[in-house]
């Protein structure tokens, strides 16, 4: 069996737009980045209480979905336990 997933980045950020390293509102210093999650994950959402009458409308909220070609940033300030994400797109 052969398998691959490519569905993170860690390191450093792979910016779809301008780099944008948030700073923690409680310690105002410059968060650290834990990884990126792609929309072309496959990642299945547990819930959503998104209805629609159109079926294809409903596949954009089965798996995790940045704006459809969208990347979300996870960053954390260690000392204060803060998370922050932000989602970029083309």
């Amino acid at each position: 069996n052969h398998f691959h997933l490519n569905f993170a980045h860690s390191g450093i950020p792979h910016w779809i737009q301008v780099p944008k390293i948030p700073v923690c509102p409680k310690s105002d210093n410059a968060m650290k980045f834990v990884m990126q999650i792609s929309s072309n994950t496959g990642i299945k959402t547990k819930h959503h209480n998104i209805t629609s009458n159109k079926d294809f409308m409903l596949k954009y909220f089965e798996n995790l979905n940045f704006w459809g070609d969208g990347y979300m940033y996870i960053f954390i300030e260690p000392q204060t336990k803060v998370v922050c994400y932000i989602i970029q797109n083309t």
